[in-house]
């Protein structure tokens, strides 16, 4: 019996993907309606890499070794959890590399990551209508929780008058 190659590769992101990484960061900014800049979120990977609060998976398509796909989980304490827990950020694929279960193995990494560290639980947010992924973390034993979430932008406060 034959085995396919694993068509792909979960593990840390590294200084080396800072290119492929910002490129994610700028395809979810977009594929949300938001503007970037490859400089601001150069100096955010940047700061995340090194940051020792922060969780940074990348999906590696085989062969290539080229990150198309980000987890982005930050480290809190959490009343809810009663301990150390993880708040995923960012879940994002590359359009070209969806639909081969890329998402799933970056939430299950981050879930062996995450067992592996002692925390106590994982929180998340998806948005509103994205079916796919409500039905991806559902399979994986998430919860909804009737929450709404809100954002203060504070980008405005430091503008320049």
């Amino acid at each position: 019996m034959s085995h396919d190659p694993p068509q792909s590769t979960i593990e840390p992101a590294v200084f080396g993907d800072r290119s492929a990484v910002v490129k994610l960061f700028g395809g979810y900014q977009q594929e949300f309606g938001h503007a970037w800049d490859a400089g601001e979120l150069g100096a955010v990977f940047d700061h995340m890499i090194d940051d020792t609060h922060m969780t940074l998976l990348v999906a590696r398509e085989a062969g290539s070794g080229v990150a198309v796909g980000v987890l982005v989980a930050s480290r809190v304490l959490s009343v809810r959890f009663g301990g150390r827990s993880l708040w995923i950020e960012v879940l994002y694929v590359a359009p070209t590399a969806r639909r081969r279960g890329l998402g799933r193995d970056l939430v299950e990494g981050l879930i062996d990551v995450a067992v592996e560290q002692g925390f106590r639980g994982i929180d998340l947010e998806s948005h509103h209508g994205n079916a796919a992924a409500g039905l991806l973390y559902r399979s994986l034993g998430f919860q909804r929780l009737g929450r709404e979430r809100f954002s203060y932008d504070l980008a405005e406060e430091f503008e320049p008058q």
